[in-house]
């Protein structure tokens, strides 16, 4: 916006008086700071603006983040719903029983009821994980959900003894997976009233000391087989849930910031009207009178 004005110098047939035209000063002051307020305002509606179109081109980047940065957006090759919906399938179902395991553990009285080779075999699981996730982010170009205690195993090398004190700080209530099952696949419910039934091979329930084996034999395609049986064949094979509810997150939230850009124009052009009548109202008043002395 710019507020031009053509200077014509005018002759004043009554100078500035002081007792006589305060009344015009102090309207003029008035519109002055009423004009820095309304200026101030409407730069900052602005600067709103910008920020929320910057929000909605991440938004729209979260769909192709790889074109973004200038690679092939499959690493692993083409986009195949079909294998997408495997893989997110496999995840949620290690992440579920990693948590099922986690909260049976943190569940008991005392540490020396924990199994044996309870360290062992949730590692088992846990690097079975970190092997599924790479395709999952090249495939889907975002991170699935992920239990509780998956952030603290991927921080490093642990000792038995560290990482179950670790375990051990993190409040049951942080452990969610399984909670929110329903919300992806509706038709399905737990195998019974304890939510965390319904695993092959629940190692954290009898002791597990040959669990070894079984991990080699989910690992080597078996997991597949396994999951599809504790979703009891509802999981769809067409798409993930997964993406379609991330897809559907991310399309509203796409819709939020374009209808508060839209405001925003609004708000800015209502705003600049009120600049343009009150600027022009301001210097209308200023060649009524010899300002000069005022300044």
């Amino acid at each position: 916006m710019k507020l031009r004005r053509r200077y014509q110098k005018l002759q004043y047939e009554y100078p500035y008086n002081e007792d006589l035209d305060e009344h015009l000063v102090t309207a003029m002051r008035r519109m002055a700071e009423k004009l820095a307020y309304l200026a101030k305002r409407r730069i900052d509606l602005i600067d709103e603006a910008q920020k929320t179109l910057q929000e909605l081109d991440v938004l729209e980047a979260m769909q192709d983040p790889y074109v973004v940065l200038g690679f092939n957006r499959h690493i692993s090759g083409p986009p195949n719903p079909a294998r997408q919906s495997i893989i997110d399938m496999s995840i949620l179902y290690l992440g579920c029983r990693i948590e099922a395991a986690a909260v049976h553990l943190l569940t008991l009285p005392r540490t020396e009821d924990w199994p044996r080779a309870w360290f062992i075999n949730l590692s088992l699981d846990m690097r079975h994980l970190t092997y599924l996730l790479p395709s999952a982010v090249s495939q889907m170009s975002h991170s699935p959900p992920l239990p509780a205690c998956f952030d603290l195993y991927s921080r490093g090398n642990w000792a038995e003894a560290a990482f179950q004190n670790e375990l051990r700080r993190i409040p049951i209530a942080a452990f969610k997976m399984v909670d929110n099952v329903p919300k992806l696949v509706p038709e399905w419910t737990p195998e019974s009233h304890n939510k965390y039934d319904g695993f092959s091979t629940p190692w954290w329930l009898d002791g597990g000391m040959d669990y070894q084996s079984t991990s080699d034999g989910l690992r080597s395609g078996g997991l597949t087989a396994v999951a599809r049986a504790y979703f009891k064949n509802l999981w769809p094979t067409d798409r993930s849930p997964i993406a379609v509810a991330r897809d559907s997150i991310r399309e509203q939230n796409i819709a939020v910031q374009i209808e508060r850009l839209k405001q925003l124009e609004i708000t800015v052009e209502r705003l600049t009207r009120q600049i343009n009548h009150i600027f022009s109202r301001l210097i209308a008043l200023a060649d009524t009178i010899d300002i000069s002395g005022i300044i």
